[in-house]
């Protein structure tokens, strides 16, 4: 019987070596060949040139490339390169001059380690980089579920453009809930962007879908959000000093009768796209952001309307509005609407991305962006 200590610590060791010999990249084959190509080259000038001059030892500088590759592939040509070394120097001096074929084997040996330290710590990064991706992946999809999302007659798709390198998510939220109350969507905008803000992203959207099933009154639904909020910022902290955040939001409800209801939180205007034109459906009073409301006391006014089975609804966050050119003019919005307005909900969508990407020049928003578009019809084709 194999001693249980002894069996863990082999499975480790086998673990280890097999995240060691991962698969080479597309490129791997060209790093093969600029060794290979390098390692001869020197091999023969060694042999053909006076004994005077040693090459073979600089032979181990074609082994750098192989630090893109796994370990195990790495060894063998780092063994093949170690006996061509030593045939070299046997064929040019077989007597004479020790010290310059030891120096010569020395120098492709270290050659050897260097190149597997390298590809060591280059593959475990790539597993560092490779776990945080997947747990931003995990954070994104309890956060946030991916399109399309579908609630009652309704489908929901769009896209998410995170401000901050390498996040996926950040302080823009959205949802569609079917609540017995009608169809409820929210899309919001937590003052600041990228992972500093998923702290209040995340208390938000939680009260939210929780809320939004129980609450039969809008209003009431935002209050809920709103005190959620308030009890984040109560003990939520950046760098150890208080930080009380507000967001922006739009809550609509749709009833089977198209009949909606809406409640502004201090949000940028969404827009109903129906018959190829495109109407603005701003409020007179857009009310506070959520976290602000107690200052003044004044209750939040709905806006009762009525929209037809074939319309669009396209709700954004300010940073589609607000996302700027190298000249610093602002995007387009409602005229990039207008000019789409007779496309089909995909193909709407995957244009305006491509033109928000375009107008920012493909650099980094300002502001993590979010685009929600809102359909009677199944969802067309659109990437997230």
């Amino acid at each position: 019987m194999t001693w249980k200590p002894f069996r863990r610590a082999r499975a480790r060791l086998a673990a280890e070596i097999r995240d060691l010999d991962e698969p080479s990249p597309a490129w791997g084959l060209w790093a093969c060949v600029v060794s290979v190509v390098l390692s001869v080259g020197l091999f023969l000038a060694d042999v053909v040139v006076s004994n005077d001059i040693r090459l073979a030892g600089l032979s181990g500088l074609g082994l750098l490339a192989t630090a893109l590759l796994g370990t195990r592939r790495q060894s063998l040509i780092s063994a093949a390169a170690v006996a061509a070394v030593s045939v070299a120097e046997a064929v040019n001096d077989p007597l004479g001059r020790p010290v310059l074929e030891a120096l010569s084997l020395v120098t492709t040996a270290l050659f050897v380690l260097a190149t597997l330290l390298i590809s060591r710590v280059r593959i475990q990064r790539e597993h560092l980089l490779a776990e945080t991706r997947a747990v931003a992946n995990a954070v994104q999809n309890t956060l946030l579920q991916p399109f399309p999302l579908t609630a009652g007659p309704l489908t929901a798709t769009g896209f998410y453009l995170a401000a901050q390198q390498g996040a996926r998510v950040g302080g823009d939220i959205y949802e569609v809930v079917d609540s017995p109350y009608g169809v409820r969507i929210l899309i919001g905008d937590v003052q600041g962007h990228g992972l500093a803000a998923l702290g209040a992203a995340h208390a938000v959207l939680t009260a939210y879908r929780e809320a939004a099933f129980h609450q039969p009154d809008v209003v009431r639904l935002t209050e809920q959000m709103e005190s959620a909020l308030l009890r984040y910022n109560a003990t939520a902290s950046v760098d150890g000093a208080d930080m009380e955040r507000f967001v922006t939001a739009t809550v609509i409800q749709a009833g089977p009768d198209g009949r909606t209801t809406t409640v502004v939180c201090g949000h940028v205007p969404h827009y109903v796209v129906s018959d190829g034109r495109v109407t603005e459906v701003a409020m007179s009073e857009p009310g506070l952001p959520l976290g602000l409301g107690p200052l003044i006391g004044v209750p939040r006014t709905p806006l009762d309307s009525t929209i037809t089975a074939d319309c669009v609804l396209v709700l954004c966050t300010d940073g589609v509005t607000e996302a700027r050119d190298r000249q610093g003019v602002f995007f387009p919005l409602t005229d990039t609407l207008r000019e789409l307005a007779g496309l089909p909900p995909g193909e709407l969508l995957e244009r305006l991305r491509t033109a928000l990407v375009q107008h920012s020049e493909g650099e980094l928003l300002a502001d993590d962006a979010a685009v929600l578009l809102v359909t009677a019809a199944p969802a067309d084709t659109a990437e997230r």
